[in-house]
């Protein structure tokens, strides 16, 4: 096969390719999606070496199957950092396909969009109070623009009456200063145009003219008499569609800020106008801090307060006017609103479950209250979120749970120990007794594998449900420290791992049990060594007395890992959670455990690149009132 037959077997693959002689370090064919994402022509690359397509890239690491982080060299521009997966396809010619991903994955660039989209709404709230409608257009498209990174954004304003559009933006340079109403009538939903798609409007016809890559409009309905378009338009950015649904939030969120807008300038002219006499609105904003609903004598909402909304999850002119007994369906409340006495008032002693516009379930305590001197049967219904409360003990539900759950783990652990055995030795015999071609012997030494894998699991249970930590004395942790990693030293070795002990000051001794802190100090660097055996790094451990109390020693144990997960940074010290494939879960566990029965701490510090675990230990003994 020549290069142009592997080039088109490559272009089979979706990502960026490249088929390489290992052993000349040879480029042989790319495919299409890699030109596309280098730079260079295929003519170029052809026949040269890899050096020209990877920066950082080492032949010896390119192993079948293994994956590397390496740097994209680009045509006239800074190379990339990619994901290279390594694919052996003829070990005699020394051929391998190198696939080639970038690596802003797909779903870190919607976190980001999504952490730019909660800047940007929270961003409008805070300017919301005293805009005008105007001044919020405004925020909205500028928000919007930064949002989604777009080049330019605009927004169009039409009033029913009126035949066309205006241009809010105006110092907007590209698109028109107005459009026609057939133009907005045509856009009255969501419309995409990219190159090659037909010219309905003057926003495609910029679009074209401008060589942009992709112009997205949204309808955003302003009121009843006024619609708008907010428009956004990227230079080189292709249609994710992914995004849309954040597009659409966004469009939704301006609506409701839109409609809270001219609802607020409504409400503050009807206050003026109407003068509601002083006792009604002194009781209506006394609970402010809760969510306060006013209802008339037919249980018709009649205002709100802006608790009210966040927490039903609506907009205050879709609650207003609007029943009761609707809006509070599959509750008790509309029983209780039917039966209220006009002369008493009634709440909940427990929380009380109601729904939210989404469905959500959010657990309240409510209070009725007829206002006084009323003679139109209007009253006052108070919630108060008790969201918080439930979680609570809900949670101590569960500590009270884990903790019975322990010991009969603990029990069954203990239980399994001796079938298990039996298994084993079983096991052990069968494949002693078999010959050295028996088919059965792959079976007998996974099975083995396995039994091992469950009793170490066991070992775990038992050691997190019944440590002991009673023959306290003074320890030298230096010591301790290297004398693990002279223990440790040969695996370290074979990793490229180096270790360091320094102690700061003259005290490096602590009022320990030895065996627990030997534990403590081997399940910690356990993990530092498991975070950095295929790469190599550092493990170091400084101790030092502590700055705050210099009653407790400070062992602070670092790595040059990739650091811990977000998702299980908070939970890292709970049984059973774990960042690594076949990991029990519970060794930092009953680390954590160990050192509360030394009377100390433990403390993670982590990040990109290192992680750091402080264990704070007292120097001597403690009684129970220093504790």
């Amino acid at each position: 096969m020549n290069s142009e037959d592997f080039r088109i077997l490559l272009d089979q693959i979706n990502d960026a390719a490249v088929l390489i002689k290992l052993a000349e370090r040879q480029v042989v064919a790319v495919n299409y999606r890699y030109t596309q994402l280098s730079g260079f022509g295929t003519e170029e690359l052809n026949q040269g070496g890899i050096e020209r397509v990877l920066l950082d890239a080492d032949v010896e690491k390119l192993t079948d199957g293994s994956m590397q982080q390496l740097s994209l060299i680009r045509k006239n521009k800074n190379p990339i950092k990619t994901t290279v997966n390594v694919y052996y396809i003829s070990q005699v010619d020394q051929l391998a396909v190198l696939r080639i991903q970038e690596m802003e994955a797909e779903e870190t660039r919607t976190e980001l969009l999504s952490i730019r989209l909660l800047k940007g709404l929270l961003a409008l709230n805070k300017a919301l109070p005293g805009c005008s409608l105007e001044e919020l257009i405004q925020n909205i498209v500028r928000y919007g623009q930064e949002a989604f990174l777009a080049k330019t954004a605009t927004f169009y304003l039409c009033e029913k009456e009126s035949e066309q559009a205006r241009k809010i933006t105006e110092e907007e340079p590209l698109f028109p200063k107005s459009l026609t109403a057939i133009e907005i009538k045509r856009l009255n939903q969501v419309d995409v145009w990219e190159p090659g798609k037909r010219v309905l409007s003057e926003i495609h016809r910029t679009g074209r003219l401008n060589k942009l890559a992709l112009i997205i409009s949204l309808p955003i309905t302003v009121n009843d008499n006024t619609n708008g378009l907010l428009v956004l338009a990227w230079e080189d950015q292709q249609k994710q569609d992914d995004w849309m649904i954040f597009l659409q939030i966004y469009a939704e969120w301006a609506e409701v800020l839109l409609t809270n807008q001219q609802i607020m300038e409504k409400v503050g002219a009807t206050n003026e106008a109407l003068g509601l006499e002083n006792d009604q609105y002194a009781q209506f904003y006394e609970n402010a801090g809760d969510s306060a609903i006013l209802l008339d004598k037919n249980n018709v909402i009649i205002d709100i307060n802006r608790n009210s909304a966040q927490l039903l999850k609506y907009a205050p002119i879709e609650l207003i006017n609007q029943k009761a007994e609707i809006i509070f369906e599959n509750s008790e409340l509309p029983a209780k609103l039917e039966g209220l006495n006009p002369s008493e008032s009634i709440s909940s002693s427990t929380p009380k479950v109601i729904y939210d516009r989404e469905g959500n379930k959010t657990p309240v305590f409510y209070k009725l209250v007829p206002l006084e001197r009323e003679e139109s049967g209007r009253k006052l219904l108070i919630l108060t979120d008790a969201s918080i409360q439930v979680e609570a003990e809900y949670k101590i539900q569960q500590y009270e749970n884990k903790a019975a759950l322990g010991e009969v783990i603990a029990d069954f652990a203990h239980e399994v120990r001796n079938p298990l055995q039996s298994f084993v030795s079983g096991l052990q015999l069968m494949k002693k007794l078999a010959k050295a071609d028996d088919p059965s012997l792959g079976s007998i030494e996974q099975m083995l594998d396995d039994c091992s894998r469950i009793n170490d699991l066991m070992e775990s249970v038992l050691s997190y449900s019944r440590q002991k930590v009673e023959n306290f004395k003074e320890v030298n942790v230096e010591m301790l420290v290297r004398h693990l990693f002279n223990k440790m030293k040969p695996k370290f070795t074979r990793s490229n791992v180096s270790a360091m002990v320094n102690c700061k000051g003259d005290a490096c001794s602590a009022y320990a049990d030895q065996r627990s802190l030997e534990q403590i100090f081997v399940n910690i660097i356990t993990n530092s060594y498991d975070a950095i055996k295929e790469e190599g790094g550092v493990i170091s451990v400084q101790i030092a007395p502590n700055e705050a109390d210099s009653h407790y020693l400070d062992v602070s144990i670092s790595d040059t890992g990739p650091g811990i997960p977000p998702e299980i940074q908070e939970k890292i010290f709970e049984p059973f959670v774990t960042g690594k494939p076949k990991g029990t879960g519970l060794g930092l566990a009953i680390t954590k455990r160990m050192v509360e029965a030394h009377k100390g701490r433990i403390e993670l510090e982590t990040y990109p690149g290192g992680t750091i675990f402080k264990v704070i230990l007292p120097i001597e003994e403690i009684s129970g009132d220093q504790a």
